[in-house]
């Protein structure tokens, strides 16, 4: 059962690198009976403070969330949040595209980014599929 467990990290640790959302994660059969079947491939993103800090001005943040909403109804942006516990990791967020390439693209076009006052990380993930994940914003007053 280990060496079924092992072969399947590494082989997981790989096909996110090439699989986009709605795209299924192909197994070798001695293994898919070890993991959930709607594997998806994503892309990982932390968004952490960049080495030399900056503050971030109440218009940049509303372009920053302008930003994050546009990509969420595109739906290239599939969950996102802070994290918040002060540390250098400010926040994390999944991406939907085809290549780490675009999920970098789409990661450092947000103006937080871009200003240099946030910073990016974009690692390829393997989970089950998030398509059925819905973000609901307040309708606007």
């Amino acid at each position: 059962m280990m060496n079924a467990f092992l072969i399947a990290a590494a082989f997981l640790g790989g096909a996110a690198q090439t699989v986009a959302d709605g795209n299924p994660v192909e197994l070798p059969p001695e293994i898919a009976a070890h993991v959930p079947k709607n594997l998806r491939g994503y892309f990982l993103v932390f968004v952490v403070t960049p080495a030399q800090p900056k503050e971030m001005s109440e218009e940049l943040f509303a372009r920053h969330q302008a930003y994050l909403r546009k990509q969420i109804e595109a739906g290239t942006l599939r969950l996102v949040g802070p994290v918040t516990d002060g540390g250098r990791i400010r926040g994390m967020k999944i991406i939907s595209a085809a290549t780490i390439d675009d999920a970098r693209k789409i990661a450092e076009g947000d103006p937080a980014v871009q200003e240099k006052v946030l910073d990016v990380e974009v690692h390829p993930v393997t989970l089950p599929s998030l398509s059925t994940l819905k973000i609901e914003y307040a309708d606007p007053k």
